[in-house]
């Protein structure tokens, strides 16, 4: 898939391991929300869906989302790194395909999604079993103790949720406003005043 033009790159693959497979994407998230990966500022406007690939799965695809906005996020802390991108998505489905087994993903690939959509569908048993092989490898990421998620944080819970109350239409602030928040809230200042006298503009 490398010889594709860039005009045709209207997708990414990404590498998942069974635990956050398990985790994160058997089922949506309730925020719709995955990331984050580094992206070519030149590409960003033309990927409209995402591909997830099973790792030790024997080349298992295993969704495409439909990607609706992708955004650099700073309320969350599995998503803290303001050089790189979080994307919510409108739609996903279960998507068991066949990637060339002579092309590894690791981490993020680009690729077109009329290429990736015919490819080669599997039976179920054969996910099943494509599946079960990934689950009982132990890839050495499956090994690392998972991120703890921002959902144990109530400041951050609290400024997203008031934030997305006052201005639902724009993405979340950048990592150094959010930063800056938790600060003047740690100072005494009410999360309320905080992103009442925020102007995103």
């Amino acid at each position: 898939m490398n010889e594709i033009k860039d005009k045709d790159l209207d997708s990414f693959i990404f590498s998942s391991t069974y635990e956050r497979y398990k985790r994160n994407i058997l089922k949506d998230r309730e925020d719709k929300t995955l990331g984050q990966w580094s992206f070519d500022e030149e590409k960003i406007n033309n990927l409209k869906y995402a591909y997830v690939y099973l790792k030790d799965s024997g080349g298992l695809i295993v969704k495409k989302y439909t990607i609706e906005k992708l955004f650099k996020s700073g309320f969350d802390k599995d998503f803290n790194d303001p050089n790189k991108f979080v994307f919510i998505f409108s739609e996903s489905i279960d998507f068991f395909a066949q990637y060339p087994e002579t092309e590894i993903v690791q981490g993020r690939l680009y690729g077109n999604s009329v290429k990736l959509d015919n490819l080669t569908k599997l039976n179920e048993s054969e996910v099943d079993a494509r599946i079960n092989k990934s689950r009982y490898i132990n890839s050495s990421e499956g090994k690392k103790k998972p991120k703890t998620s921002a959902i144990n944080d109530p400041v951050l819970n609290e400024l997203r949720k008031l934030w997305k109350e006052k201005f639902p239409d724009e993405n979340s602030p950048k990592v150094e406003i959010v930063k800056q928040m938790v600060k003047r809230h740690k100072e005494g200042e009410s999360l309320v005043n905080i992103i009442n006298s925020y102007n995103p503009k």
